[in-house]
């Protein structure tokens, strides 16, 4: 799977490599939404190795 994460593209294998991603990159779980460059949605962290390419955004809700 393709990860873009803050301009950069990055080669994922499977959930513990995305896990080591996660913590190598500091990405707050909790803060975090996933797009689906081929559908143009936004998906679940479940549902990402359904999609090859995918887009992590940070989202932290204030207030």
């Amino acid at each position: 799977m393709k990860i873009t994460y803050k301009g950069k593209n990055y080669q994922i294998e499977g959930e513990k490599e995305l896990s080591l991603f996660f913590e190598k990159e500091e990405i707050p779980a909790g803060a975090v939404f996933y797009i689906d460059l081929q559908n143009k949605k936004v998906i679940q962290r479940q549902e990402l190795f359904k999609s090859n390419e995918v887009e992590i955004k940070l989202f932290i809700s204030g207030g």
